[in-house]
């Protein structure tokens, strides 16, 4: 627990509306220890070390309270993979960083190009994406192709958007052939 978050009590915190009652102030004292006591226990690092041990059933339950895109009938390997790159990317929500572990959790590699890195420089806060998903990832049907935007829109900045270029690679014994499918989503604000 952070030293600082340690002196702070349940008073220190609540408004001065509520503690101008002697009876808050008093409920607050009592609960405090309780509430010290449960924050310590709480260990993130614990969970993702479990994360490979949980059920199927265990994981659709945290997927929920950390807001992962999810589908309960992904395999078990790509639901720990997801839910342990979504509880990595929460501090990192808003980067390239955090995109790119998004991806990755989902067995998709990608490239991204920013506004500013194309000649001549494009529009502010935008950006493209060329996701390549591997016939082991399952290819690019609607449901991964939902997956690989809501993966994005969780992770990217808030006021940003995007151009998304799907890439299937396949393998054959003869030649290599690739399709590309560009998706372009952008955020609709209020007039």
């Amino acid at each position: 627990m952070n030293k600082q978050l340690e002196t702070i009590t349940l008073s220190d915190i609540l408004p001065p509306s509520i503690l101008i009652d002697a009876n808050m102030q008093a409920s607050g004292l009592a609960v405090d220890p309780e509430l010290r006591r449960i924050a310590q226990a709480l260990d993130t690092p614990v969970l993702l070390k479990r994360i490979d041990s949980l059920t199927s059933a265990q994981l659709d339950h945290l997927s929920r309270q950390y807001d992962a895109t999810w589908r309960d009938s992904w395999p078990i390997s790509r639901k720990r993979s997801v839910l342990k790159a979504t509880i990595a990317n929460k501090r990192l929500v808003g980067t390239v960083q955090a995109v790119r572990n998004a991806l990755a959790a989902i067995s998709s590699t990608m490239t991204m190009t920013e506004w500013w890195q194309t000649t001549p420089k494009g529009e502010p806060h935008t950006f493209t994406i060329t996701a390549t998903m591997s016939d082991v990832a399952g290819g690019t049907d609607t449901e991964t192709q939902e997956d690989l935007i809501k993966q994005i829109d969780s992770a990217k900045p808030v006021r940003s958007w995007y151009s998304l270029n799907i890439v299937q690679s396949m393998r054959s014994g003869f030649n290599a052939v690739g399709v590309i499918q560009s998706i372009t989503c952008s955020r609709i604000t209020a007039l």
